[in-house]
């Protein structure tokens, strides 16, 4: 009778455990989903000489829908083929999912050598360790850290980071790539403006929209902190291949000018060799003055909806509207006068006087709505800007 007890107890404790493991099994599948639906992010992985995941670390935003925990940091190791939760196999805790001192200042998580714990204080500055380890004895640990090992007790590893996972760090490079690699970034380059500062503010705009920071989750602390922190120079390799990609752009549209005849070979192999021999750090973030004469139609800072011909009548258009103001003022205002001085009407002259206050105000009016309205169209791309026309104008003409 107790042999029988004892057997249907052990049955019942296998079912549970397999059961658990299922459903720890489904749970990576289930955050996949929850990444893909930008309710989680990706932020580590690490994987083996045999390119298999061992190991992934995660932050949610949407604790309470996913997981009634009480906080968003999880990570999972592999274990039998799959990758799970850390747990207590007496009690079926869960060590591996929940505030970060929760995840990482446990007794089964250890950082760096020698047993020690991530501080609380590395949550707002979070960057992945580079290494993972494990010890998959009966009381399962998981260590990170910078170095190549974890102590004796941690005899799996050390699991690298995987530097071409699409983490969410490797979403806000590439984004900070592209930003760099964008053809409208091209004259700021050839003026030397630093691009930099520019960069930090349209990723955060980009993460803030993308992730519905602000309204629906606040924005994690480390996510601001690597933007600030962003390296945009050579260090990145990115951004190296970004400013090579706009190099032989502008060497592109060089060689263009020499095949429509606009000027010789000579010239351009100068030009060319004066962009190869640019540093990205001295394009990015230093003043450069050599100008590369990129063709405007090429360069979407002087590439204009209704093109040169059609920029140019609307802007001399809106010339001849603010010159025409004073012109009118003067001639309608000095008519006024001459009628008032002829008749020798005093009640007269104060009439035209008051015209011609009205007519000033109108002037003015006329002098700025012109104005408001060319900047309105250059920024919409509508037309091109003046400078644009000076520099360009005369070769897009020959």
């Amino acid at each position: 009778m107790k042999k029988r007890s004892f057997l249907n107890t052990l049955l019942i404790l296998t079912v549970l455990f397999m059961s658990t493991m299922n459903v720890l099994a489904d749970t990576e599948i289930g955050m996949d989903k929850t990444v893909q639906e930008k309710k989680a992010i990706l932020l580590c992985e690490y994987k083996d000489n045999e390119n298999n995941v061992q190991n992934r670390i995660y932050y949610i935003f949407d604790t309470t829908n996913y997981t009634n925990q009480s906080g968003p940091w999880v990570y999972f190791y592999r274990l039998n083929g799959s990758l799970r939760y850390l747990m207590n196999p007496v009690t079926n805790a869960n060590f591996s999912l929940g505030k970060f001192d929760q995840v990482f200042q446990n007794a089964r998580t250890s950082y760096q050598q020698d047993g020690k714990r991530m501080e609380s204080s590395f949550e707002n500055t979070f960057k992945c360790p580079k290494n993972a380890f494990a010890d998959l004895d009966f009381f399962d640990e998981v260590c990170y850290g910078d170095f190549d090992t974890c102590g004796t007790n941690f005899e799996y590893g050390p699991f690298k980071l995987n530097e071409e996972a699409n983490t969410f760090y490797k979403i806000i490079d590439d984004y900070a790539a592209s930003l760099i690699a964008d053809k409208s970034n091209i004259d700021l380059l050839i003026k030397g403006s630093d691009l930099t500062n520019s960069i930090r503010q349209k990723l955060k705009s980009y993460i803030i929209s993308n992730y519905q920071f602000g309204t629906s989750y606040a924005m994690p602390g480390f996510v601001e902190y690597y933007i600030d922190n962003l390296k945009i120079d050579s260090s990145n390799v990115k951004v190296t291949q970004a400013i090579s990609d706009l190099k032989n752009h502008a060497k592109q549209e060089i060689q263009k000018q020499v095949d429509e005849g606009k000027i010789t070979q000579e010239v351009a192999d100068k030009k060319i060799e004066e962009i190869e021999d640019k540093k990205t750090e001295d394009i990015i973030a230093s003043v450069n003055k050599v100008s590369t004469n990129i063709n405007m139609r090429d360069d979407p800072n002087c590439n204009g909806l209704l093109g040169t011909d059609m920029s140019i009548i609307i802007n001399n258009i809106f010339k001849f509207v603010q010159y025409l103001g004073p012109v009118l003022i003067a001639a309608f205002s000095t008519v006024d006068f001459l009628k008032a001085a002829t008749q020798g009407d005093d009640g007269q002259m104060k009439k035209a006087a008051e015209r011609l206050m009205k007519r000033i105000i109108c002037g003015i009016l006329l002098f700025f709505v012109p104005l408001i309205c060319s900047i309105i169209l250059d920024i919409g791309g509508i037309t091109l800007t003046e400078t644009c026309i000076e520099r360009y104008g005369t070769q897009e003409s020959q």
